[in-house]
């Protein structure tokens, strides 16, 4: 398998740490085809492509695009969402409807959020990104050990050409892991669901066949379930 392929099946790879007492900060490390943006560097003869002295550039516009993906993440951990689901049902004639709000985000150029280290070559960047939490979004990230909480895990995809493809590929990856852990107990679809919950690690995100592919495992709460009337 040539090195172009290999890339593209492990495009975009986040690998995070909970928070504990050993570990006071939560880490990600993201990678990224540099081809995405744009670049593909230019071989001796053919005239196309992208010179070498174009690299950084690129490198730089990875390493702000990541920083937003990283943030979001981080914010998900941290705060958490609310969301409200209305599980889709053909005989019904109801359409599948998902919304996901953040509780609350970590703000733009927050200095606790760093990006530890930058690395990779004419193909690839690995960005290592750490965020340091205050005493407040520690307690936070604690109470989320509280069994009432269920875990659950999901996939989602999404186009890597649509905007915000990334971030879209996660929510789906968070209403699969919602729809296949309400099956677990609740045998009828529900006509509604509302809740919070929260990321209970970083997502794992790869490309293939022109989608992003998601898995992530949340933590959640529901605050409001209805059933369809009884017939």
């Amino acid at each position: 398998m040539n090195r172009r392929v290999i890339a593209a099946l492990s495009v975009l790879w986040l690998i995070g740490f909970p928070l504990s007492a050993q570990d006071p900060y939560l880490s990600i490390e993201l990678s990224e085809d540099l081809s995405l943006f744009g670049f593909s560097l230019m071989k001796p003869g053919d005239g196309i492509g992208s010179p070498p002295d174009d690299l950084q550039k690129v490198q730089d516009l990875a390493v702000e695009v990541l920083l937003e993906e990283a943030r979001w993440i981080f914010s998900g951990m941290i705060y958490g969402f609310s969301f409200f689901y209305v599980p889709g049902a053909d005989h019904l004639e109801v359409e599948d409807q998902f919304n996901l709000e953040p509780l609350a985000t970590i703000s733009r150029g927050d200095p606790a959020l760093h990006v530890e280290s930058v690395t990779g070559d004419f193909e690839n960047i690995r960005i290592h990104f750490t965020y340091w939490p205050d005493e407040y979004q520690k307690r936070r990230l604690s109470r989320y050990a509280n069994t009432c909480y269920r875990a659950a895990g999901g996939r989602g995809q999404a186009d890597i050409y649509g905007e915000g493809g990334r971030t879209e590929a996660m929510v789906q990856a968070v209403k699969q892991a919602l729809r296949e852990d309400l099956r677990k107990f609740h045998y009828n679809r529900p006509r509604e669901v509302r809740g919070v919950l929260t990321l209970s690690h970083p997502p794992r995100i790869v490309i293939g066949s022109g989608q992003y592919s998601s898995f992530v495992r949340i933590l959640y709460l529901l605050d409001d379930l209805k059933n369809y009337p009884a017939n």
